[in-house]
């Protein structure tokens, strides 16, 4: 009894060392991922184009119709930033469903922290932003539920 209650432990604690291992490494490339966030706008291919686009958008509503006319306008450098940013729907043909467990989550960080930016017109709040960009870029109703959990 006491042998098969020391395996256990044992048992547990491997594993336990094996999820810290794999956990490190995914918060580690998520880490890197926000620290490099949209660094490519810094880029003058993109910065002059970003530099009309932001003051514009911010007068708007986020997804309303004027904003989308609005981000229209500016569509070549808004597909080159989609083009170097893997967290952005945009980037892939396929939507949402080609990323990776790092990009969703530093596309839902993203959303979040544009929604709470003090120079938008009107914030949107977390549901609003989450249904308006489940219109957006075709979000299944998994991904919205999973989105819209709180612990």
């Amino acid at each position: 009894m006491v042998k098969n209650l020391l395996l256990h432990y044992r048992g547990v604690t491997i594993h336990k060392t094996r999820m810290l291992w794999v956990g490190s490494a995914l918060l580690l490339k998520l880490f890197v991922r926000l620290l490099l966030h949209d660094l490519s706008k810094y880029r003058s291919s993109e910065a002059v184009g970003y530099s009309r686009i932001t003051p514009s958008l911010n007068k708007v509503v986020y997804g309303s119709p004027e904003y989308l006319r609005r981000l229209g306008r500016e569509r070549k450098v808004i597909d080159l930033h989609y083009s170097r940013n893997r967290h952005h729907p945009g980037h892939f043909k396929e939507g949402v469903s080609k990323m990776t467990l790092v990009d969703f989550v530093e596309m839902a960080v993203d959303w979040k922290a544009a929604s709470v930016r003090p120079e938008a017109k009107r914030r949107l709040t977390w549901m609003e932003t989450v249904f308006e960009n489940r219109n957006r870029f075709k979000l299944s109703d998994s991904l919205v539920r999973l989105l819209l959990n709180k612990e």
